[in-house]
C-alpha cells in the first residue's frame, strides 16, 4: 500500500515512515504544492495512494460525497514533527492495513486510533 503525506504534514515524516517499511512520498514531491484537497483525493484514488493529513476536509469531502475511497490517515499528534510519534504512527498504519486497503478514515493520535470504514453514511 503507498501512502502522499499532504502538504500539511512535515517532510521530515517521509523518512520515519519509510524506515519502518511504509512506501511514502509527500506531496510537494508529486504536484503542485497549492493543489486542491480534492484534487489531491482525486490523484491517490486514481494512482491508489492513502492520504496522510492533519486536514479534516478530507474526510469532510468524503463524508459529502459519500466516496468509497481512498483511505484518509488524519494525524492528530501533538505538535507537527514526528519525533516519538512516527514509530506509533508506523505501528497503528501497519495494523490497521486491512481496514485501509478496503477504505476508511482512520484518525491516529498520541494514545489510541479510531476507524470509520467507507463510503461514511447510513449501512
Amino acid at each position: 500500500m503507498r501512502f502522499v503525506l499532504d502538504m500539511n504534514v512535515r517532510t521530515e515524516w517521509v523518512e520515519g515512515l519509510r524506515a519502518a517499511g511504509l512506501e511514502v512520498v509527500h506531496w510537494s514531491e508529486v504536484d503542485d504544492i497549492r493543489a486542491t484537497d480534492s484534487s489531491i483525493l482525486a490523484w491517490a484514488k486514481e494512482h491508489g495512494y492513502s492520504i496522510i493529513t492533519r486536514d479534516l476536509d478530507f474526510p469532510q469531502i468524503l463524508a459529502i460525497t459519500q466516496a468509497a475511497g481512498p483511505s484518509v490517515i488524519v494525524l492528530r499528534t501533538p505538535g507537527s514533527r514526528p519525533g516519538p510519534y512516527v514509530a506509533q504512527v508506523a505501528a497503528a498504519i501497519t495494523r490497521l492495513m486491512p481496514y485501509l486497503e478496503d477504505g476508511a478514515i482512520v484518525s491516529i493520535d498520541s494514545f489510541r486510533h479510531r476507524v470509520r470504514l467507507l463510503p461514511l453514511g447510513p449501512r
